[in-house]
């Protein structure tokens, strides 16, 4: 009767293990959507997407024309100058007091098409001289129209609108490829936590095994029904199982604490990872990862960024070789007077033509230079960009075989552990019997427990490949649908 009932809590124990204490029990996607909303890495990826964004809405204004008040409201001086007195002809040193006071009001329009700056401005200026007489002067501009211009003919508008709206998809896509970059973070964290909980129940199912073995052991000895060395087997065997267990709580309690941190969690939380059923999908066609990864990865809107960016250093160095010539032109009024309204009386025409050239006689080659390596970064960026492409799709090619391997290793895995079980339950019958010994017992729970971890990573190592490929294709073969993140951007 005492054989029956050891064997019948060894039943129990090895299939129903007993339960932890209450913790926040989470299962992959809550870990993910929670770290993708509060980890640290979370906060600063938006950052750096909003500082981005900002710089294009930049670029959208830069397009828009422009309206600046420049003002110098009071400007005192007092000062010494030198003067020359025509009737002794001498140099002389006299105090000097001046207030000015200035207004510009100013609108500019850059434009894309020829790469000049368009505007129109009035301003108004008042001089007020102290000495042995005051005297007030108002010099007024009502309305003066000009337009700025690069001769040789680099525009550096015409390559903003090029660059700028790519610049900024980069950083749409790069946040999203960030964002599931956390979300790779976390299937590592999880599996990590998972795999010791799984250890940790295993090594107390072990000791409470081990335990009860041995004082049944203990009791069999005394009735001469066991040797002192198997006795000492099954001693040796608990106090190995109480190590293993010391062990793998140790094991846990660390990887709890990694997950709670990058989690944001508060300290002290518990935390249990709940496993997935079943892995994310069955298949993931290769053909249909390119596509996406060719439309979603950032590569290759950065790598088209770089070309842009080479290829306007090209331009410029190219049409700045020889000779600089910009030119400045405006047609206004103005006009002088001691009273303001008399400065806006009959204004005379204000004309103004600038033209600048700047000819290199002898540079030594530093023009044609800069030239030359504008020419060698263009095509190390072109090289650079077919490099990393091709790298890139070869990856992602083998993580999709990957993938669509490590589904079947999954399924394999499962099977071996409803295997393993049945069989232990049969060692377990036969042992009870006294048909086997000790060591094919342990032996098959040492299977079972192979079994069970073997489970778990294969699990481990099939979600973390997929959501590798779903950060590289942003897309969701789950729900089979493009990812994105919507922020809430203040305007």
């Amino acid at each position: 009767m005492r054989h029956k009932k050891l064997f019948s809590n060894l039943f129990f124990v090895l299939f129903f293990p007993t339960c932890s204490v209450q913790a926040v029990e989470l299962d992959l996607s809550q870990a993910i959507r929670l770290a993708c909303d509060s980890t640290l890495d979370a906060f600063r990826f938006r950052d750096l997407f909003l500082a981005q964004y900002w710089e294009y809405r930049n670029y959208k204004a830069r397009r828009l024309p422009n309206l600046t008040l420049n003002l110098i409201p009071m400007q005192y001086n007092r000062d010494i100058v030198k003067r020359y007195i025509s009737e002794t002809d001498m140099d002389v040193y006299r105090t000097q007091q001046s207030l000015y006071s200035y207004g510009n009001l100013s609108v500019t329009q850059n434009l894309g098409l020829t790469g000049g700056t368009f505007y129109v401005n009035s301003e108004l200026s008042f001089f007020r001289h102290f000495g042995q007489t005051v005297s007030n002067q108002f010099s007024s501009v009502p309305l003066r129209v000009g337009y700025s211009q690069d001769l040789l003919g680099y525009n550096p508008f015409k390559w903003e609108k090029r660059i700028e709206p790519v610049k900024y998809e980069h950083a749409r896509k790069e946040l999203v490829y960030n964002m599931e970059e956390i979300a790779v973070a976390t299937v590592s964290y999880f599996f990590e936590l998972a795999l010791a909980e799984h250890g940790c129940e295993q090594a107390e199912m072990h000791k409470n095994i081990c335990q009860r073995l041995y004082g049944e052991g203990q009791e069999r000895w005394k009735q001469h029904a066991l040797s002192a060395t198997d006795l000492m087997d099954l001693e040796l065997a608990l106090t190995n199982a109480e190590n293993e267990l010391l062990a793998s709580r140790n094991n846990r309690e660390k990887q709890e604490s990694a997950l709670s941190s990058f989690l944001n969690l508060p300290k002290r939380e518990k935390v249990h990872a709940r496993l997935p059923d079943d892995v994310p999908v069955e298949f993931i066609p290769e053909e249909k990862a390119m596509y996406y990864l060719l439309q979603n990865h950032p590569v290759y809107v950065a790598q088209q960024q770089n070309l842009l960016e080479a290829r306007q250093e090209a331009d410029k160095a190219k049409k700045e070789r020889f000779i600089e010539a910009d030119i400045d032109i405006s047609v206004g009024f103005n006009q002088v007077a001691a009273k303001i309204s008399q400065a806006y009386r009959q204004p005379m025409q204000q004309n103004m033509v600038s033209v600048g050239v700047t000819v290199p006689l002898v540079d030594w080659g530093v023009r044609r230079g800069k030239y030359k390596i504008a020419q060698s970064n263009l095509s190390v960026a072109e090289y650079e960009a077919r490099k990393e492409q091709q790298k890139t799709e070869e990856e992602l090619a083998a993580m999709v075989r990957d993938y669509n391997v490590q589904v079947q290793i999954v399924r394999t895995s499962k099977r071996s552990v409803e295997l393993t079980e049945n069989i232990l339950k049969e060692a377990v019958e036969r042992f009870r019997l006294g048909k086997d010994d000790i060591n094919n017992l342990f032996d098959c729970m040492m299977r079972k427990d192979e079994a069970g971890m073997n489970y778990v990573r294969a699990l481990y190592s099939c979600w973390l490949t997929f959501y590798r490929i779903r950060q590289m294709t942003a897309y969701d073969f789950q729900q089979e649908c493009p990812m994105e993140m919507h922020l809430t951007l203040e305007m």
